[in-house]
């Protein structure tokens, strides 16, 4: 029995050091755009910073790319559009760095040109389009031990820079003439800090009552 009430109480004071502090934000517009966020370094009174999650999540919606064939033969076309995204700080160094690539992609296969002049025109079968859907992807890292320490300072802040670029690609086939309307790419920037606790005065009461449990158990 006294095994068994030491075990609980050590797990009990284990549970109490461990903490975590989550900040997010998040931003939406159109490709091309850089989105600057301002975060909180970490509170070294709330204890010892041990870790560092940083998310980048980009979300994509709405758009279309169109690709005409103006060539005298048939063409297969990879297609691929949506938006990329990665982070950068002056602040603070982001190693490794988050970054993501979130699209929607085909395979087209167009006739030869139907005559219809050159350019895009979006009527036969050597036209075909891709319409934009929601899709989403995340990229999260863990920051290095060796800058964790970067992250820390009462009361101050840094910066993360989210650079968003349009992803549109329809090359590697000559003869073709592509159209677009943008998408929409939202993101989300999460840092999470993992850090070991001050013990508070009630846990330092159970400290003592497990140290005090394991010399009786000795005795």
């Amino acid at each position: 029995m006294k095994k068994a009430v030491l075990l609980a109480v050590c797990g009990l004071t284990a549970a109490a050091q461990a903490g975590v502090v989550t900040q997010t934000q998040s931003f939406s517009g159109v490709p091309n755009y850089d989105e600057t966020f301002t975060f909180n370094m970490f509170d070294t009174g709330l204890g010892t910073l041990t870790g560092v999650d940083i998310t980048l999540q980009l979300d994509i919606s709405g758009g279309f790319l169109g690709v005409d064939n103006d060539g005298v033969g048939p063409a297969t076309v990879n297609v691929e559009f949506g938006a990329s995204g990665a982070l950068i700080s002056g602040d603070v160094t982001l190693f490794p760095a988050p970054a993501v690539v979130t699209s929607n992609n085909a395979i087209f296969n167009l006739a030869a040109d139907d005559g219809d002049g050159v350019g895009v025109q979006s009527t036969g079968a050597d036209y075909d389009q891709l319409s934009g859907v929601f899709t989403s992807n995340s990229s999260m890292e863990s920051i290095n031990a060796l800058f964790i320490s970067e992250y820390e300072g009462t009361g101050l802040t840094f910066d993360i820079l989210a650079s968003i670029t349009q992803v549109l690609d329809f090359g590697g086939v000559s003869g073709v003439a592509g159209e677009f309307g943008p998408q929409t790419a939202d993101i989300v920037v999460e840092v999470v800090y993992y850090y070991d606790a001050v013990p508070t005065p009630g846990t330092a009461a159970l400290l003592g009552l497990g140290g005090l449990v394991a010399t009786r158990r000795r005795r």
